[in-house]
């Protein structure tokens, strides 16, 4: 309840100019240190409870579009009647992380989550759009591959009309009117990033979710076909056409009981008592992994310079120009996750695989041949092929010399493309992979073969990579590394205690997605309301959840460094059981408290930054407790 009116105005001073861990205490007025001092009573026990309770908000809107007998069937939900169902999700949530290095395997960190949904019902005009423009498509087109900007170009005049902005996420759950024919079907339809006609070789996975790429919302077509995609031999979490709530399927059952005008009826009467529920699962199940709660792992301490270095390892000869052409996608994009105060450069060079006897080393330890369940038509046969073991690689690829930039002096990622040049047989490193992220290094293969197939499935078809092209590879292993980003159908289950996947999101457009990845090509983004509308000036786009999840977790390991600091001290005087106030004079015991409760409120300030998705003004407050 203290606001610091000394700080917060030194914050609209420097704003995002720099972020400091300047010690601000003396720069308190009377009026603050006053209010900090006003309740002098601190134990240690409540300081420890504090921080291992550090709790984070996490808000997140979720809009009904066309539950208002405006969409199909005329089916009635209530926002109010949603906002009760979500209530019951108020449940202890915290931060994790999947891969856990060393002896200590506690995977939960000190970060308690509380979701706060909020449940609203979208303006009849934007139902009315949806609606309309889907029926464009759909019935008068005869499409059933449907673009994404079809809906979000409707998402996005409710989104910034509506000012919801102020949400960690918004998520849109969409039921658009389509007409039925005489036996109670709608038209099949699906979306799809890309277009069949539009160049991609290898199958397209379409599906009912996407997610914005420049605002924070996600949305589900809760009437459009069934999907079914994710494993393929064997695995858990796939998608199903019994994954969503089946409104398509309902709303037919009572349009061939009932008749055309009574389907939302009857489909109330029958389905609509545990819709709610429904729904309020959905948007949990949602929440969990576009603000994902799970760390690949700890991502390395905060750094002002940090350097990432691309080495392709090739036995031909590649200009300089021409490789910063290619990698240029990977290069802008990491770029552009850098924090104020913060120099993250990127960069690409070339090494003459007869110059590297590591990474000739590497190559020769590191193949192996082993065989796997692989998908033919309708049958499962045996396959043999042969990768690459990341753990052998690195074995050897650490003794290789990574060169530092010309300006930066820093920490510095380096990233390995060993390029197997024409070989006409795909290799992937193990798990089917094209990179991973091992002990501080990125490695990645690239093999002349335009397809290796993956063991993953879409509506029965399996799924294929192209070894040739790592980049989007080399930038997930980038992100896992530096950043802590997993998987988004990864997540930590405090229940059974290791990870569990659920690929539901992984069919939203996002080029790191081994499911939609190939329909959503990590290039520049020239629409005109990114840039200058040539290109010369727009950035490669990842999904908000993949962007804000990287600069979340800067601020979550600066704040889990601070805690850990905090803790130890506190802990040690509170475990002689001797009162603050009979250790310390009558001076340094208020100066302690004054310096706990200014932690306390940076804590508390960065805290509310995390859920507004202000990562810069975020990251201040946590570093600003480093002198405290």
């Amino acid at each position: 309840d203290i606001y610091i009116s000394s700080l917060e105005s030194y914050m609209s001073d420097v704003k995002d100019e720099i972020v400091s861990a300047t010690d601000l205490y003396d720069k308190l007025t009377e009026e603050d240190l006053n209010a900090l001092s006003r309740d002098a009573s601190v134990a240690t026990g409540d300081v420890l409870h504090a921080l291992n309770t550090v709790e984070l908000p996490i808000f997140v809107d979720v809009v009904l579009v066309g539950f208002a007998g405006d969409g199909a069937g005329g089916l009635r939900l209530e926002a109010d009647e949603l906002r009760r169902h979500l209530d019951v999700l108020r449940r202890d949530h915290h931060w994790a992380h999947l891969f856990v290095a060393g002896p200590n395997k506690n995977h939960t960190l000190p970060f308690k989550v509380e979701y706060i949904f909020k449940a609203h019902a979208a303006p009849s005009p934007i139902a009315q759009a949806l609606s309309s423009s889907l029926r464009q498509h759909v019935v008068a087109g005869h499409q059933q591959l449907i673009p994404h900007s079809v809906v979000e170009d409707v998402l996005t005049k409710d989104y910034t009309s509506a000012r919801r902005s102020t949400a960690t996420l918004t998520l849109y759950l969409l039921n658009p009117a389509l007409p039925f024919d005489e036996n109670g079907n709608m038209p099949t339809y699906w979306y799809s990033r890309q277009q069949p006609s539009s160049g991609v070789s290898t199958p397209l996975c379409a599906a009912a979710v996407g997610a914005s790429f420049e605002y924070r919302y996600a949305w589900v077509d809760l009437v459009a076909s069934p999907a079914s995609y994710g494993p393929a031999t064997s695995g858990s979490g796939a998608v199903t056409p019994q994954t969503l709530p089946g409104l398509r399927s309902a709303i037919r059952r009572a349009f061939l009981k009932h008749g055309k005008a009574a389907a939302g009826r009857g489909a109330a009467r029958s389905f609509l008592l545990g819709l709610g529920a429904h729904l309020a699962a959905l948007a949990l199940r949602s929440a969990e992994h576009l603000v994902p709660l799970s760390l690949q792992r700890l991502p390395p301490r905060f750094a002002a310079n940090r350097e990432v270095v691309i080495t392709v390892v090739s036995d031909r000869d590649v200009g300089s120009e021409e490789l910063e052409k290619e990698w240029a996608p990977v290069l802008i994009a990491l770029r552009g996750l850098q924090l104020p105060g913060q120099q993250l450069s990127a960069s690409v060079r070339a090494l003459r695989l007869s110059d590297c006897p590591s990474c000739l080393a590497a190559l020769a330890h590191g193949r192996q041949s082993h065989a796997s369940m692989q998908r033919v038509g309708s049958q499962m046969l045996t396959h043999m092929h042969e990768d690459l073991d990341p753990l052998v690689l690195h074995r050897w690829m650490r003794h290789v010399t990574v060169p530092r930039g010309a300006q930066v002096w820093g920490d510095v990622l380096p990233a390995f493309v060993l390029d197997l040049g024409d070989q006409p047989s795909p290799t992937l490193l193990r798990g089917h992979r094209q990179a991973a992220a091992v002990e501080g290094m990125v490695l990645a293969v690239r093999s002349g073969a335009r397809r290796a197939t993956l063991d993953l499935a879409c509506h029965g078809t399996s799924l294929t990579v192209d070894p040739s092209d790592p980049r989007a590879a080399v930038l997930a292993g980038v992100l896992d590394a530096l950043f802590g980003v997993a998987p988004v159908h990864k997540l930590w289950s405090p229940l059974t205690q290791q990870s569990e996947s659920d690929w539901l999101w992984s069919g939203a457009p996002n080029p790191l997605s081994p499911i939609t990845g190939r329909q959503t090509p990590l290039q520049p983004d020239t629409s005109t309301d990114a840039g200058a509308g040539d290109g010369s000036t727009s950035l490669p786009r990842l999904p908000f959840f993949v962007s804000d999840a990287a600069r979340r977790h800067v601020v979550l390991r600066q704040l889990l460094d601070d805690l850990d600091v905090l803790h130890a001290a506190v802990a040690e005087v509170h475990a002689h059981d001797v009162a603050l106030d009979s250790l310390l004079s009558p001076e340094d015991h208020l100066v302690f408290v004054r310096r706990w409760r200014l932690a306390e409120y940076k804590l508390d300030r960065a805290a509310s930054n995390l859920a507004l998705s202000d990562h810069a003004h975020a990251l201040f407050y946590a570093r600003a407790l480093q002198p405290d």
